[in-house]
C-alpha cells in the first residue's frame, strides 16, 4: 500500500511548527489532492502519536492547563 509521501506523520498535540512530520490541515488537503489525481476519494496517510519518542515535541497547553 502506498501512503502520502511514503512517510509517517505525527498526530500528537504538538505546537512545534517547524516539524515536518506534523499532521496538519494543509497536509491532509495536499494528500487529498494527491490521491484525487489517482481517482481515489480518500488519501492514505500513515500516522501515529510520536510524542513519547520525539525530542522536538512541544505540548499544546489547553486553557485549563495554561499557567494563570
Amino acid at each position: 500500500m502506498i501512503s502520502y509521501k511514503d512517510r509517517e506523520f505525527c498526530s500528537a498535540p504538538c505546537r512545534n511548527e517547524r516539524c515536518d512530520r506534523r499532521l496538519t490541515p494543509e497536509v491532509i488537503a495536499d494528500a487529498t489532492a494527491w490521491s484525487a489525481s489517482f481517482g481515489v476519494d480518500h488519501a492514505m496517510i500513515s500516522q501515529r502519536n510520536r510524542q513519547d519518542d520525539c525530542t522536538a515535541f512541544i505540548p499544546n497547553l489547553e486553557p485549563a492547563d495554561a499557567p494563570a
